[in-house]
C-alpha cells in the first residue's frame, strides 16, 4: 500500500477529514507543510543525485506528529496547498515567501523526478482548467453555459453589453489581490477577493480605454437564479448540494460575500439529474482531471447552467454536522490509488 503525501497545511479541515477516513482504511498520510511554522513535526527532505545514483529521503509528519519514513517512489501525493500569504513588511514574511516557494518547487521538483501519482496530476491539466477552457469544454459536452465575452477591449465590452444589458463582470484569473497596507503598517488580513458584479452599459461607457486595457475580465450574461448548486465529484461519483443563495441577502450574485449565513447551504444531498451526473464525469475526464468542485446556477425554468469547476475547490462548509460524506469518498478514491 503507497503511503499518501499532502503537500498542504495540517490545520485544513479537509486535510484532516480525509487524513481521518484513510487511517480508518489503514492508509498512511503523511503531510508535508508549505510553511514550516504550520508543521506538527520535523519534515526533513533530502535529495542526493549523481552520475550513478539517485536518492530522495521524505521524512513527513502525521497530524500527530510523528515522523513517517517514505519511499518517494511509492507514494500518492495530493497537492492541497490554501495557503496564501500578502505582501512583504518585515523579514519573517521574507521568510515564509522564500519558504513556500521553495517548500513547493521541491513538491513539484519530486513528483516529476519519481514519476509518482498525483490527484489532478495530469501534464494538461492546469492548461484545461483555465475558466476559458472549461466554458468550452462544458459547450462541446453539450452542457448550458452563460453567453461570455473575455475581453480588455471597450469597443467590444460595449457591443456585448448592447446585447446583453443585464451582465455580470468577474475576474478571468486572480482574484485573490494582496491587501493594502495602512500608513505603513502591516495589514492584518491576508488577501483580498474579486468577486462578481453587477456591469451596466452606463459603467462601461464612462470608463476609459485605459481602465479597460489593464486585464482582460469575463463578462457574462446574468442568470436568473432559482438557487444555485455546488457538486463535488471524484471519478464516477458525485455529492450535490443546493445553495440559497437567492433568499440570503448579498448572496444573490456571489454567494461568497454571504458564505457565514447560517443556512445558505442545504447540508442535505440532493440528486443531480441524469444529464447533469453524465456532464460531470464527462467533464473530468476530458479535463484530465481526478475530482473537481462544480457550481452551477438552476433557473426557475430548471434549466442547470455550468459556471466553473475548481480543481482544488473548498467543500467542508457541504458536509452535515452528523456526517462525512465527501471526505469518505475522496478518501475511497484515494484507498484505490494507494493500492495501485
Amino acid at each position: 500500500m503507497k503511503t499518501l503525501l499532502v503537500y498542504g497545511s495540517p490545520r485544513d479541515p479537509h486535510i484532516r477529514r480525509v487524513a481521518q477516513k484513510l487511517t480508518e482504511r489503514n492508509v498512511e498520510v503523511a503531510i508535508y507543510s508549505p510553511l514550516s511554522e504550520l508543521r506538527t513535526g520535523a519534515d526533513p527532505v533530502s535529495w542526493l543525485t549523481g552520475a550513478d545514483s539517485e536518492d530522495v529521503r521524505l521524512g513527513f509528519p502525521k497530524l500527530s506528529g510523528e515522523a513517517v519514513p517514505i519511499d518517494a517512489r511509492n507514494a500518492v501525493w495530493w497537492l492541497r496547498n490554501k495557503v496564501r500569504l500578502p505582501g512583504v513588511f518585515d523579514e519573517h514574511d521574507q521568510r515564509r515567501h522564500f519558504e513556500l516557494d521553495t517548500r513547493e518547487a521541491f513538491v513539484r521538483s519530486c513528483i516529476t523526478a519519481t514519476g509518482a501519482t498525483a490527484l489532478n496530476g495530469h501534464p494538461l491539466a492546469p492548461s484545461l482548467s483555465k475558466k476559458i477552457i472549461q466554458l468550452s469544454t462544458a459547450s462541446a459536452l453539450g452542457f448550458s453555459i452563460p453567453r461570455t465575452l473575455v475581453s480588455s477591449s471597450k469597443r467590444d465590452v460595449l457591443s456585448f453589453l448592447e446585447s446583453n444589458p443585464n451582465a455580470i463582470i468577474k475576474p478571468l484569473h486572480a482574484s485573490d489581490i494582496p491587501a493594502i497596507s495602512t500608513r505603513g503598517q502591516k495589514d492584518i488580513s491576508t488577501l483580498i477577493s474579486i468577486m462578481t458584479n453587477e456591469l451596466t452599459l452606463m459603467e462601461a461607457q464612462e470608463a476609459s480605454e485605459d481602465e479597460f486595457l489593464s486585464a482582460p475580465m469575463i463578462i457574462q450574461e446574468r442568470i436568473e437564479k432559482d438557487y444555485e448548486l455546488r457538486v463535488v465529484a471524484f471519478a464516477e461519483d458525485a455529492l450535490a448540494y443546493r445553495v440559497r443563495s437567492q433568499s440570503v441577502p448579498g448572496a444573490t450574485l456571489d454567494w461568497r460575500r454571504a458564505e457565514g449565513a447560517p443556512d445558505i447551504i442545504d447540508r442535505n444531498r440532493i440528486e443531480l439529474d441524469d444529464s447533469a451526473r453524465t456532464f460531470v464525469k464527462q467533464f473530468l475526464q476530458r479535463s484530465h482531471l481526478d475530482c473537481g468542485v462544480f457550481d452551477f446556477a438552476v433557473e426557475k425554468t430548471g434549466r442547470t447552467v455550468f459556471f466553473e469547476c475548481n480543481p482544488a475547490g473548498q467543500w467542508g462548509a457541504l458536509e452535515p454536522d452528523n456526517g462525512d460524506p465527501i471526505a469518505s469518498m475522496f478518501a475511497k478514491h484515494i484507498a484505490v490509488m494507494c493500492a495501485g
